[in-house]
């Protein structure tokens, strides 16, 4: 069951640890991150998916993903990651989180090809975390839709 105090007492908790301000509380399941000025717009953590998506955005701020020269999917399954490890450090069942959350980084896999991302460079753990075969996608065009919900992806020659 998600404790609604616990969750915002901890982003509480992070956010002063690590320095980050809040520009604005986003009214909607979404955020953003500025890594270099330590900010961010999150959700208040009402629900379990908008407390992960807090997380989620300070994890962009705490791994620091710019200083490594990450790509998109990497910086965001990085930070997925931070989400995920932190709300079940805090005994949140994760479950359907971590399903958006393959669907998130898939889709950010799906823009990076479509820019001509080579699929072999795709780290092992990523491709096991999204459960995709990625095979499946060489020399076609792939469109990735509706990830929050049911991951629709469509494969066309």
């Amino acid at each position: 069951m998600f404790d609604k105090d616990k969750a915002e007492s901890y982003i509480n908790k992070l956010l002063n640890h690590y320095k980050i301000k809040v520009v604005s509380w986003s009214k909607t399941d979404c955020g953003r991150a500025w890594i270099n000025s330590k900010e961010v717009k999150i959700p208040k953590p009402t629900n379990l998916m908008r407390f992960c998506i807090g997380l989620h955005e300070i994890g962009h701020i705490v791994e620091d993903a710019t200083k490594s020269k990450m790509k998109l999917y990497q910086s965001e399954y990085k930070a997925e990651q931070f989400a995920i490890r932190e709300a079940k450090s805090l005994g949140f069942d994760t479950t359907e989180y971590e399903k958006n959350a393959r669907g998130y980084v898939t889709m950010c896999i799906a823009k990076g090809y479509v820019r001509k991302l080579n699929l072999d460079k795709i780290e092992p753990h990523i491709k096991d975390f999204c459960g995709i075969d990625f095979e499946t996608w060489r020399v076609k065009k792939v469109f990735v839709s509706n990830w929050r919900k049911e991951l629709n992806i469509e494969i066309k020659n």
